[in-house]
């Protein structure tokens, strides 16, 4: 699979700011970590459908969030 530069934008723009989203709920820096990789992987998945940078924020933290509440269960 090739990966656009949009793509690449996105993580470098919001990677950090969803890695502290997952951390503050997790209160695990291994756990965070992980779920901030499924938050990209599954970004990737729907990249086609989420090119606007208001929608990827928007986007990457209700994923961040759901992925860590459901770790959480």
């Amino acid at each position: 699979m090739i990966i656009d530069e949009g793509f690449s934008d996105a993580y470098r723009e919001h990677g950090w700011h969803v890695y502290k989203r997952c951390l503050g709920i997790l209160k695990n820096e291994a756990e965070a970590r992980d779920a901030c990789q499924d938050v990209f992987v599954r970004l990737l998945e729907d990249w086609p459908s989420i090119r606007d940078s208001h929608s990827i924020t928007r986007w990457t933290f209700r994923v961040a969030t759901n992925l860590c509440i459901d770790r959480l269960r």
